[in-house]
């Protein structure tokens, strides 16, 4: 668990330093290809100059893993990405099925979780949810 929130942390400062805290840079959106304008509203922080990587494909189908928002034509080989959906979907289930980023930042809602040690994985289960409902509820009443 402290790996894993050391890693957060890690690459919470390379985004703030290197990508002026847009989150979007992760994904490494390159100029060199059409980009769906649809997901303007998020802002994409885009490499000059380059291609891109994976993760920008990924990221497109993770808008629309069930082809229903016109994405696909941005999608290379879709046959191909679209067999490696699992990261993508669990983004969309995470989001809700919604296009649009959510209305606030990761600063305005903390989720926090107690310290695990000692606790059976079905506890830290139960607070994991209990945190993420939370969020959802702050979320909402915006």
């Amino acid at each position: 668990m402290g790996c894993a929130a050391l890693a957060f942390f890690w690459q919470s400062l390379t985004v703030h330093f290197n990508y002026g805290g847009n989150w979007t840079a992760l994904f490494c959106i390159g100029s060199q290809y059409e980009r769906p304008p649809e997901l303007n509203i998020e802002r994409p922080y885009v490499f000059q100059n380059s291609p891109g990587y994976d993760g920008a494909v990924y990221h497109y189908i993770a808008h629309d893993p069930f082809m229903q928002h016109d994405l696909l034509p941005y999608v290379d080989a879709p046959r191909y990405r679209y067999r490696r959906i699992l990261i993508p979907l669990a983004a969309y289930t995470l989001a809700l099925g919604r296009m649009e980023p959510p209305k606030t930042d990761a600063g305005t809602v903390s989720v926090t979780v107690p310290p695990q040690e000692g606790r059976s994985v079905e506890q830290i289960a139960d607070a994991v949810t209990r945190a993420i409902e939370a969020a959802l509820r702050v979320e909402g009443a915006r």
